[in-house]
């Protein structure tokens, strides 16, 4: 079950997303991700809440003009803050529907690890894991589950 689908049930599609990327307990960017399970998109957010205009090429998503900043902006940045203090470097997810902040998940591995974003510097000389002991990722278990969204393109869409 995708938590998502529980937070606005009246929606057609989940809720916006924001990735906010922390190092040492300090928010650097935050990346707004909306229209997931139709053409999802996504804009790059700096820490004070404006649009980042720079160029980026991302794969994932396609390019956004949706955002707007929020009133909250500034409580989900100090919450970000607060969430990853004692993380070297993480990411904090976090939802805004109807005025309320509501926390996602920490990530300390973007797509598992496995994404390629064109970032110049590797993160995994800052930790001491052990990739030795590699498990498969879940992904093939979303496969096989069920959803009001189309998140992942391989996911089953439900009849209604």
């Amino acid at each position: 079950m995708f938590v998502e689908e529980l937070l606005d049930p009246e929606a057609d599609s989940p809720p916006a997303d924001y990735k906010f990327q922390c190092v040492a307990g300090h928010v650097i960017h935050a990346i707004f991700i909306y229209a997931r399970g139709r053409t999802a998109r996504s804009q790059r957010i700096d820490r004070d809440g404006t649009i980042n205009t720079a160029k980026r090429r991302n794969k994932l998503y396609a390019p956004g003009d949706a955002y707007q900043k929020p009133p909250e902006w500034d409580a989900m940045v100090a919450i970000a803050d607060t969430l990853s203090r004692d993380f070297m470097m993480v990411r904090v997810d976090m939802y805004l529907t109807g005025g309320r902040i509501l926390i996602g998940e920490l990530t300390l591995w973007s797509a598992g690890g496995f994404l390629r974003n064109g970032t110049p510097v590797n993160p995994a000389h800052l930790s001491r894991l052990d990739f030795t002991a590699h498990r498969p990722p879940l992904i093939p278990e979303l496969e096989r589950t069920r959803s009001r969204f189309t998140l992942y393109p391989s996911a089953p869409r439900p009849r209604r």
